[in-house]
């Protein structure tokens, strides 16, 4: 992503749109991975509809909802998981399923990781706002208990791991028990 990209991108939340701005940096210094998302409206016209940014982060998982703290029972709490630092529309052209294609590709894209990394987690800070909205795509709050009711965002996450491929760890486990 070129910093000359995102001049003016508004998405319609200073607080974004300021991380947007900084992320530039983070690409340079390799801390993150971000991306402008363009729509084609013409043979030779394009227009930019989006941008997010993705990293691989830690998740300290001791007081976290129970289907993550049982899988992550072990030492140390601390698990590898990709994180998805932002994701934005456009103010001008949000309520037409740009931010659910982004989504559902960075979805696509952080399973394929899942395959070859040891990373299971997509987790996410999502405004509280958009926690609704997050849910209704797959992601769940990683604490029970909100730690900070205060804050303008809710830790949320999707485990990675397909159906199968659970299933056959299930199975391990009982069998190992």
């Amino acid at each position: 992503m070129g910093e000359e990209d995102l001049h003016g991108f508004d998405c319609g939340n200073p607080s974004v749109s300021n991380m947007i701005d900084q992320t530039y940096y983070a690409c340079l210094l390799r801390e993150a991975r971000a991306y402008c998302v363009y729509l084609k409206v013409k043979d030779d016209q394009e227009i930019l509809v989006g941008a997010y940014s993705v990293s691989i982060d830690t998740l300290d998982v001791k007081n976290a909802v129970s289907p993550l703290a049982d899988y992550y029972s072990r030492e140390p709490p601390f698990r590898a998981m990709v994180h998805l630092d932002y994701i934005a529309v456009n103010s001008k052209v949000q309520d037409h399923g740009i931010g659910t294609a982004i989504l559902e590709y960075i979805v696509l894209q952080a399973r394929s990781l899942y395959r070859e990394w040891p990373v299971r987690l997509l987790v996410l800070d999502a405004l509280r706002d958009k926690v609704a909205w997050y849910e209704k795509r797959g992601f769940s709050a990683v604490y029970e208990d909100d730690p900070d009711p205060h804050s303008t965002t809710v830790k949320m996450y999707l485990d990675l791991m397909p159906g199968e491929d659970f299933q056959r760890l299930s199975e391990y486990v009982e069998s190992n028990s």
